[in-house]
């Protein structure tokens, strides 16, 4: 008997078709895959060549659960670059994908029957990783004629005494929509007002074309009253999905919960 958890959550659809498309390429068919967000590049060779000698040095041992500290401190010090923002190494978990962090950050804050925000379309993982937290998601829907963003209005007429969080994308999976400066700002009113926690998915922050002016919900962190819980990754910027390295980054006392739970489950990732 299956507990009732399972009852609430779905078979990943993205994961499920990957997985359909690789066992027709095994059988010779000629497919292109549009289900994962994947590059159409290999990871570059000094990153392999980086990896072979972490092998040959036998860097294969267990680590802090968190990540090793040059590598939070080289996360640390690349947001800073990228955002003007600043997050001690103390304030990042290092994980299996970023899939991973936002999994812990949202068993480490949400509640049962506690609502989080999450504008769609979306990642349908986002979905369900409340649904096995026992949160409640709460679909703030969007469509071609508002460029698929959420408005202020929409925002503030969504939150509730049983509002918990808000699952944000930017850039957005899968829309592929970027939110400016000024409307970045004019929702940032809002969620500092309200209190909320604002997980910020932004994996695909380096896939910015046309010369967009793109704009981190980092730089608000200190407006936003340390409730911003950043999400980022190696995966879509340099071609490394299958290596699962993923970070997230937020307030200590987040982190150091997330730190509790990964130690739990798949304690620290690859060493190579």
């Amino acid at each position: 008997m299956l507990s009732d958890r399972m009852k609430r959550v779905t078979e990943s659809a993205t994961m499920k078709i990957a997985a359909e498309t690789i066992l027709l390429k095994r059988q010779g068919v000629d497919i292109i895959n549009l289900s994962v967000g994947e590059p159409d590049f290999n990871s570059p060779d000094f990153l392999k060549a980086a990896a072979k000698k972490a092998i040959d040095e036998n860097k294969t041992q267990y680590t802090l659960t968190r990540g090793i500290t040059e590598l939070r401190e080289a996360i640390s010090s690349r947001i800073k670059e990228d955002f003007n923002a600043h997050f001690s190494p103390d304030e990042i978990i290092v994980t299996n994908g970023a899939k991973q962090a936002i999994f812990n950050i949202i068993l480490a804050i949400i509640n049962h029957d506690d609502e989080v925000l999450v504008p769609t379309p979306c990642w349908p993982t986002y979905i369900e990783l409340i649904h096995i937290a026992g949160g409640v998601p709460v679909r703030l829907k969007t469509d071609v004629s508002n460029d698929f963003k959420i408005t202020p209005t929409q925002l503030k007429a969504a939150i509730t005494p049983k509002t918990k969080a808000i699952l944000f994308s930017n850039p957005s999976n899968p829309t592929g929509m970027v939110y400016s400066k000024d409307e970045l700002e004019a929702l940032t009113k809002i969620l500092k007002e309200s209190g909320i926690y604002i997980f910020s998915d932004e994996i695909y922050g380096k896939l910015v074309y046309d010369n967009f002016d793109y704009v981190s919900l980092a730089v608000y962190r200190e407006f936003l009253n340390n409730k911003l819980i950043l999400f980022q990754g190696a995966s879509k910027a340099y071609a490394m999905t299958g290596w699962r390295l993923g970070f997230a980054a937020g307030p200590k006392e987040v982190i150091n919960a997330c730190n509790t739970i990964q130690g739990h489950s798949t304690s620290n990732v690859s060493t190579i």
